[in-house]
């Protein structure tokens, strides 16, 4: 049957009204033809080709499906040679203009679907301060979908663009609130490239950035997590994350914290491996360097000493005994002053300094004096008095800091066979006497410390090696 009809400008041209069934329902058996078709030829209207108008609360003004089994057609078909080839508007606050719905629960069909051969597949735009131009959302609690999907052989699998000062070109956000924490907000993974790309030519911005806003981390319990930025790699000799810097004042990778700004851990037992692993290719450059600002890394000697106790600290390393907090293959150089808190042991001990008679060509080497005990020695000259006697003067704090004292004499100009210790030291001082009157004499005395530190520490002189010192020799 053929229905046609003509508009006076007022109504309808066809009309069709129906209390149950479709107001007009039409069928084609074209390959190529619409069943139903609607056109509009006023070049300067607005007026749609078909519309479709609906009072339900779930119901659709126009609704398109598509019942073929192989899944080759279109519910709805949208084609315009200089416009959209659909479009949708909506006065809701939550409802979309365009939504689309795949309810088939083991299908890999799109729910919306966009394909262009020069432009965007699909583009939303939105000029709300709040709302996306574009939204997915999956609501399988199960975790298997996607909200988003993107895909391209060529090109951008997803692009997205921002003129705002503040908001993302892409922002990706996960909302699940449990306890352990959830997925990702934004996930990249790539066989050959980039698993995540960015860059910025801002010179104050970064070109990735993470962000943990939790107030409660699970610390060591699980260092996967609680963290602004994970990576991982499970190449071999591959980087979890690499920084690099092309400029000269660079940095490659900057780490801050309130407690550490750059935080390393072994998992495997080798001891070639490390936390941290610091290389420079360049002999002039370090391959590790540490500072500190003002406001920077502060360390305390004494935890429970408070905030007076606190020293900055450029580099900081800690173990456990017996493990070492730091160990290092090849020369290490000290510009300032070492200090060391416990025992410092060594095969050779030496001082070197410019040759004192060819400084630009020499140097001097000297050995330190070492003893089993922990040592000090003091000397001097002394003139003797008209009796060849003296008394030497000792520094206030002397009998605080040694004990167990010894003595030397060595008369100079002539012999003095009765030359000897009249008195001990006491009350900061000792008595010579025997000597040639006026004679010179050169004194040693010698003592073992006794300060309370020394007390609490005394060195063993002998002592078993450990399990993994055995057998073996320290130093060849």
């Amino acid at each position: 049957m053929h229905v046609d009809g003509t508009d006076d400008g007022v109504g309808y041209a066809v009309s069709a009204t129906s209390n149950m069934g479709e107001g007009v329902r039409a069928k084609t058996a074209s390959q190529s033809a619409a069943a139903v078709a609607g056109f509009n030829r006023d070049d300067q209207g607005t007026g749609p080709g078909i519309l479709g108008e609906a009072s339900g609360a779930h119901a659709a003004g126009v609704i398109g499906r598509n019942k073929n089994a192989n899944g080759k057609g279109w519910g709805v078909w949208g084609y315009s040679e200089n416009g959209q080839g659909m479009y949708g508007e909506s006065n809701s606050t939550s409802a979309s203009g365009v939504a689309g719905f795949n309810r088939q629960p083991n299908g890999t069909g799109a729910g919306v679907y966009g394909m262009s051969e020069n432009a965007e597949g699909v583009r939303g735009e939105s000029n709300s301060i709040s709302a996306a131009g574009v939204a997915g959302i999956n609501l399988n609690a199960g975790g298997g979908g996607t909200g988003v999907w993107g895909e391209s052989p060529g090109g951008e699998g997803v692009h997205g663009e921002s003129m705002s000062d503040r908001a993302p070109g892409i922002a990706g956000f996960n909302r699940f609130d449990g306890e352990q924490g959830g997925g990702a907000g934004v996930w990249g993974a790539s066989k050959k490239g980039e698993g995540v790309h960015g860059e910025t030519e801002s010179a104050q911005q970064n070109g990735v950035v993470g962000i943990n806003l939790g107030r409660k981390g699970f610390g060591d319990k699980d260092w996967l997590r609680s963290n602004g930025v994970l990576g991982i790699s499970n190449c071999f000799n591959g980087t979890g994350v690499s920084g690099v810097c092309k400029d000269y004042f660079g940095t490659g990778v900057l780490g801050r914290g309130g407690q550490f700004g750059l935080h390393g851990q072994c998992t495997e037992a080798n001891p070639w491996h490390a936390g941290c692993y610091a290389l420079n290719a360049d002999n002039s450059a370090a391959g590790f360097a540490g500072g500190y600002l003002d406001e920077g890394v502060i360390y305390s000697l004494d935890p429970e000493a408070g905030p007076g106790a606190t020293v900055p600290v450029g580099i900081m390393g800690r173990a456990q005994d017996p493990g070492y907090a730091a160990v290092f293959f090849g020369h290490v150089r000290v510009v300032g002053t070492l200090t060391i808190e416990g025992n410092l042991e060594k095969p050779t001990a030496s001082f070197k300094i410019d040759h004192p008679l060819d400084p630009a060509n020499k140097c001097l080497y000297h050995s330190v004096v070492e003893s089993s005990e922990m040592k000090n020695v003091y000397d001097g000259v002394v003139t003797l008095d008209r009796k060849g006697e003296a008394v030497v003067v000792l520094p206030e704090w002397f009998e605080a800091l040694n004990g167990d004292f010894r003595y030397q004499l060595t008369a100079v100009g002539a012999a003095s066979p009765n030359l000897h210790i009249a008195a001990e030291i006491a009350g900061g001082r000792f008595k010579i006497a025997g000597g040639q009157p006026r004679g010179k004499v050169c004194w040693q005395v010698t003592g073992v410390r006794c300060d309370p530190y020394s007390i609490e520490h005394r060195l063993p002189v002998e002592a078993e090696k450990s399990p993994q010192e055995k057998g073996k020799a320290l130093y060849r």
